[in-house]
């Protein structure tokens, strides 16, 4: 079969098959496969209890030891606009530290080891 001559320049003269249309199948055969296909194995009720829940959120928190943020802050008041970036940076057992940051540069940092700020 003939390609439609409606399309010009994409596939005129082109010779379609229907051997073509196989590749495309197959890859939304798989996407469906993979995308939709596991939902029978999450179980529905991972904690039966509420005890379950705590131990399960203490033993992943046991591994962490810091944790970073980024926050896009923006505040209008009567003296204007100011934008700005809020970086925290938090490490266990006690150390901490806040960044502003403004387009000009660095606004307030405030560090603390645990002893002093």
């Amino acid at each position: 079969m003939r390609a439609s001559r409606g399309w010009p320049g994409v596939l005129s003269g082109a010779v379609l098959t229907p051997l073509c249309c196989v590749g495309p199948l197959c890859c939304l055969g798989i996407a469906w496969l993979v995308g939709c296909g596991g939902a029978g194995f999450v179980p529905r009720y991972p904690h039966t209890s509420a005890r379950q829940a705590l131990g399960s959120l203490q033993a992943s928190r046991a591994g962490v030891r810091g944790l970073q943020a980024e926050a896009r802050v923006d505040q209008r008041g009567t003296e204007g606009r100011v934008r700005g970036t809020v970086w925290m940076f938090v490490e266990r057992p006690s150390r901490v530290r806040f960044d502003v940051m403004t387009q000009f540069g660095p606004a307030s940092v405030l560090t603390s080891d645990g002893r002093v700020f």
